[in-house]
């Protein structure tokens, strides 16, 4: 009996074993492919992965789903013939299809370009499988005005209904474009600003400031304004540094965007090299010139330059540049200013009532299973508030599809990324519905405002056709209703280090803001002109129009009339001299550290460690405006005060009006700095360990004047979001950033898709991509494996009878 089961093993061993040689071999075959079309071995330069436009992968839920991302081609790409789309996928399909005998559909994957249909490729099979799309000639020009070219991927099962079946598609972030290209020359419309300088493409977008080699504080000044108006149109993404011309190097020149700004006599020989004949600046002195070219040492990349033929005129065209609109003549690669109104620079009605149409709506339809979305702004003049915020509303007038799914659709409502409000639908909203939703006085802000309306759109049942099943109508007539009153600023003395921007964005033009740095300092004016970035991304303003001056000369109307932001190293900065008493902790004489940190513990710090400071108080000549210091011992210092403000979870931790930021590490004193001269009873014990190796204390403190230390990232950037080349709709983190207004793509698990999709069937080979081969042969050896100890236990104890 022994004998014929160990027959019997042996005999499943060896199959077992031929099958492990021949499954994983059969895996090397082709996907299906759309078309007839095969794809050429490309430059790896030419091959763009899903992951490099910041698509983390989405699950498509049948029976209907789809997903939605834009690809930016830098500016000097143009798509040639061949260009093709690869998909790689996870089917998921659980079916009673076999016991039919119809065979495994799970209906099918559609993909447009452009807006155009490229292919439909069927789903027979379970697991892991690669699609591959030609993009025909036609759809390789894009009519979007940011050069854009949409991606819509769609799984259509309505077809298979009539089956108990589940299908689900994760699309993976390793799915790619592979994109021959020519290269040719970027196009030098200004109206097209902020291309070709930022395109939110999969490469990196940098500039460079170029500023004269002894820059006016004027031309500073429009320096930091057109560096806030790249932080307005960017989103703060950019990737922005600022020199003067006899500090630019080679590499920078060659490798990125130039800027080119103040007089046109500080750049005689550049502009010569540059345009022939020279940019003339009109015939009135007082006229300010933007001109963009491409540039004579990377026909990739272009030099922008805003001048004038004094400070004054040279200021008017950063102003105008910071709009973001700029009005050509017949020469689209030059604009003339004559003028700025920064008198009242913000557009806007201070009426109370405003329709959808009044602000620009264009009543779109939002159709189609999952997400979809509109958006429109509102402006909030300069000055105003919101005088009653129980008055103020959003009313929205509506119709909807009478087939949806009520308890699983409707709208949300949101304002300045925070949701304030949500509408359900109804039998008695199908046909011009309304509802009234209250707007929080908090979640408006002066200037620009994004109203975000939001769908959700399930079909009652999901194999109605989608188009006419799934849709909503959110009409133009629906209004807001913003009672407004005069505003009131804030005293400074209520401010904190963690409530920026503010003083500064409360106004939205940065009119009330005054940048001050120390004269020859190219690393101080860097460190500025992040700053001047970062504002303009937070500012709402139509235009910029702050001020700047050098810390030796600094006029009186800034001291008085401004928000004062100072940057640089102590020493550097005289007016810290006559604030030395007036500051949370005053600087020693003729250092850069300051004397007292007003911390509970004195500690000696050696002279190699970099540290960097923050400080903010009422300026004594106006208790209505304030000054911040960004300081360091060192540039690096600076840099790392710099980080510690400009990144969000440090920025929280800064509830003072002082902080020590050294390396990795943030020291706050508490709001009230005098408090540490008396220390009440009932303390506590809490250890502080020093960055200097093997020194430790204790110190006492209260319960709730404590030294709060967190970690800051030297290297943060310098904001908390970031718009990426690619969106399917906002997520941050990240990340860094997504483009306003498209769909976040949602996190997926491979776990919850199994749990989800039921029994797997057979894996078609033919859908198999080459990383699979690990995973089967990983199996098959787990199989072999148990094979054996079997027959080892049936030897065993064969030998022990």
């Amino acid at each position: 009996m022994l004998n014929r089961v160990s027959g019997i093993f042996i005999g499943i061993f060896l199959t077992l074993f031929s099958f492990g040689l021949v499954i994983p071999a059969t895996q090397a075959q082709e996907s299906p492919t759309a078309g007839a079309a095969t794809t050429a071995v490309l430059d790896p330069s030419n091959i763009v992965t899903f992951d490099q436009l910041s698509f983390t992968g989405q699950t498509l839920r049948g029976p209907s789903d789809s997903a939605r991302l834009f690809l930016s081609l830098p500016a000097d790409w143009q798509l040639l013939p061949g260009t093709q789309v690869e998909l790689d996928t996870l089917v998921f399909i659980s079916s009673e299809a076999l016991s039919t005998g119809l065979g495994v559909y799970g209906g099918s994957i559609e993909v447009e370009f452009n807006d155009i249909v490229i292919g439909d490729i069927p789903l027979t099979q379970n697991g892991p499988a690669t699609f591959t799309f030609t993009v025909p000639d036609i759809a390789l020009d894009t009519t979007r005005i940011d050069g854009r070219f949409p991606l819509q991927i769609t799984l259509r099962g309505d077809h298979v209904c009539d089956f108990e079946r589940n299908v689900n598609v994760v699309l993976l972030p390793t799915s790619r474009f592979l994109l021959p290209h020519t290269t040719i020359a970027p196009n030098t419309d200004l109206t097209q600003l902020p291309r070709p300088i930022y395109q939110r493409s999969f490469l990196p977008d940098e500039a460079v400031i170029v500023l004269p080699q002894n820059p006016t504080a004027g031309e500073l000044q429009a320096a930091f304004t057109v560096a806030a108006g790249l932080g307005k149109t960017t989103g703060s993404t950019l990737l922005l540094t600022t020199v003067p011309l006899n500090e630019l190097t080679p590499q920078d020149q060659s490798s990125k965007h130039l800027i080119l700004v103040g007089k046109a006599e500080g750049f005689s020989g550049l502009t010569e090299l540059l345009i022939s004949p020279p940019p003339a600046v009109g015939e009135a002195d007082g006229n300010g010139l933007l001109q963009m070219v491409v540039s004579p040492w990377n026909p990739a990349k272009v030099v922008l330059i805003i001048t004038g033929s004094n400070d004054a005129a040279t200021i008017k065209a950063a102003q105008a540049f910071s709009s973001g609109t700029i009005r050509t003549g017949g020469q689209r690669s030059t604009a003339i200013v004559e003028a700025v109104d920064t008198n009242n620079p913000t557009v806007g009605s201070p009426d109370t009532d405003r329709t959808f149409t009044e602000l620009g709506y264009g009543s779109p339809l939002l159709q189609g299973r999952g997400t979809d979305q509109t958006d429109l702004e509102f402006v909030l003049p300069d000055g105003q508030t919101i005088a009653d915020s129980d008055e103020a509303t959003i009313n929205l007038i509506f119709s909807h599809s009478a087939l949806l799914d009520y308890a699983r659709s409707g709208i949300s409502v949101i304002l300045n990324d925070e949701p304030v409000g949500s509408v359900r639908f109804s039998d008695e909203t199908t046909n011009l519905g309304s509802y009234t939703v209250r707007i929080p006085i908090t979640a408006v802000r002066p200037g620009r405002n994004h109203l975000q309306l939001r769908a959700e759109l399930v079909p009652l049942r999901s194999c109605n056709d989608l188009g006419a099943a799934a849709w909503l109508a959110i009409r133009p007539e629906s209004w807001l209703h913003l009672p407004l009153a005069p505003a009131q600023k804030p005293d400074a003395n209520t401010f904190t280090l963690s409530q920026y921007p503010d003083p500064f964005t409360l106004d939205t033009t940065l009119g009330t803001t005054a940048i001050i740095v120390p004269p020859n300092d190219t690393r101080a004016w860097n460190i500025a002109i992040k700053l001047a970035f970062d504002l303009g991304n937070r500012a709402s303003g139509t235009l910029t129009t702050l001020r700047a001056a050098y810390a030796d000369n600094i006029p009186a109307d800034l001291r008085s009339n401004y928000d004062l932001l100072l940057v640089g190293q102590a020493r550097a900065l005289p007016l810290l001299g006559e604030l030395n008493e007036s500051l949370p902790a005053p600087f020693a004489s003729d250092s850069d550290r300051v004397v007292d940190e007003k911390l509970p513990v004195d500690f000696l710090v050696p002279p190699d460690v970099t540290l960097g400071y923050l400080q903010l108080l009422p300026t004594p000549w106006n208790s209505e405006h304030a000054i911040m210091t960004v300081l360091g011992d060192s540039p690096a210092g600076v840099e790392q005060a710099l980080n510690a403000l400009f990144t969000s979870s440090q920025r929280t931790q800064l509830a003072s009006n002082f902080a020590v930021i050294e390396a990795e590490r943030l020291f706050v004193a508490p709001p009230d700095v005098d408090a540490f001269a008396q220390v009440p009873s009932g303390t506590e014990v809490a250890s502080t360990e020093d960055t200097t190796p093997g020194i430790t204390a204790e110190t006492v403190i209260t319960g709730t004047e404590t030294i709060t230390t967190t970690a800051v990232s030297p290297t943060a950037a310098p904001t908390e979001t970031v718009e990426t080349a690619v969106t399917s709709e906002e997520n941050s983190a990240a990340s860094q950033a997504t483009p306003a207004n498209e769909p976040e793509q949602p996190q997926f698990s491979i776990n919850d898709q199994l749990a989800e999709s039921g029994p797997i069937l057979a894996a078609d080979p033919a859908q198999v991509p080459a990383q699979s081969d690990l995973f089967s042969r990983w199996v098959w050896m787990t199989i072999l494996a148990i094979s054996v100890i079997v027959l080892l236990i049936l030897i065993l104890i064969r030998f022990r009878q």
